[in-house]
C-alpha cells in the first residue's frame, strides 16, 4: 500500500510539472497558488479523508456489531445529515459575517474531530443512543460548516476564465482524499485487528472485538487528520477571508478582521 501511495505522489508532482509547461493546462496552477483558495482545498481533501473512512467503518459497526439491516444502518445515518444540514445552511449565514471563514473552517474540523474520537471510544457492548447519535450528530455540522464554507471560499473571487477549473477541483480533492484516506486508514485498521488477535485464541467474541478494534483505529486517525487540518488551515487562512463575493474578480472579498 505504501508503495503506492509513493507512485501517486510521483504522479502528483509530474502532473504539475506538466501543467506549469502546458499552454492550455488542465488546472491552472495559479488557482491553488491564492492563500486562501488553497487553504481551502487542503481542508476539502483533508476532510474527505475522515468523511469517507467515517462512513465506511461506521456502516461496519453498525451492520456487523448492532446487527442493524440495511434500512436501519440507513436510518442511522440520519443524524449526521440532519448535522450536515445545519452546518451547511444554517450556521453560515448568522455566523461567518461575525466570525470570518478564518475561525469556521477550522472549527468545523474540530467538531468532526470531537465526533471522530467520541466514536473512537466504541465497544461491542456499546449502545446506537449511548455511543453514536451525539458524536455523529456534531461531526456532521463540521462536515457541513467545511464542505460549504470551504467550496465557497475556493470559488469566490475566481477569473472568468478559471471558474470551471476551480469549482470542479473542489470535488475533486474531496474524492481524492477520499480515495487516499480509505487506503491508508483501512491498512491502519487491518494492522491494529491483526496485533489485537495475535498470540490469542480465537473465538467469536476475539473475532468481534478485534473488529471493533480496527474501526475505532480507523474513527481515531481521522480524528487527528481532523485535527491536523484545522490548525493548519487556521494558520495558512488570511485574516480577513470570506466566502462573500464583493463583486471584484480575481480579488478575495474582506471582512472585518477577529
Amino acid at each position: 500500500m505504501w508503495g503506492y501511495l509513493l507512485v501517486s505522489v510521483v504522479l502528483l508532482v509530474a502532473f504539475v510539472l506538466f501543467e506549469l509547461r502546458s499552454r492550455n493546462p488542465l488546472l491552472p496552477v495559479r488557482i491553488v497558488l491564492n492563500r486562501n483558495r488553497g487553504s481551502a482545498y487542503l481542508a476539502m481533501f483533508l476532510l474527505g479523508i475522515g468523511l469517507f473512512v467515517q462512513f465506511l467503518f461506521l456502516t461496519y459497526y453498525l451492520q456487523l456489531t448492532l446487527e442493524f439491516s440495511a434500512i436501519e444502518s440507513g436510518l442511522a445515518f440520519l443524524p449526521m445529515i440532519v448535522g450536515i444540514g445545519i452546518g451547511a445552511t444554517t450556521i453560515p449565514p448568522v455566523l461567518e459575517p461575525k466570525l470570518g471563514v478564518r475561525v469556521l473552517i477550522p472549527a468545523g474540523l474540530v467538531l468532526a474531530a470531537v465526533g471522530s474520537f467520541w466514536l473512537s471510544r466504541l465497544t461491542t457492548e456499546s449502545s446506537y443512543a449511548a455511543g453514536i447519535l451525539v458524536p455523529s450528530l456534531i461531526a456532521g455540522v463540521g462536515f457541513g460548516l467545511v464542505v460549504s464554507l470551504g467550496a465557497a471560499v475556493a470559488t469566490v473571487g475566481v477569473q472568468a476564465e478559471d471558474a470551471g477549473a476551480a469549482s470542479a477541483l473542489v470535488n475533486t480533492v474531496q474524492q481524492v482524499g477520499g480515495s487516499i484516506g480509505t487506503a491508508l486508514l483501512s491498512t491502519l485498521a487491518i494492522t491494529a485487528a491483526d496485533s489485537f488477535i495475535e498470540g490469542k485464541t480465537p473465538t467469536p467474541q476475539l473475532a468481534a472485538e478485534a473488529a471493533v478494534e480496527s474501526y475505532t483505529t480507523a474513527f481515531f486517525w481521522g480524528a487527528v487528520v481532523f485535527l491536523v487540518g484545522a490548525v493548519v488551515c487556521g494558520a495558512l487562512f488570511d485574516r480577513d477571508v470570506t466566502a462573500q463575493s464583493d463583486g471584484e474578480v480575481g480579488e478575495t472579498a474582506a471582512v472585518p478582521s477577529v
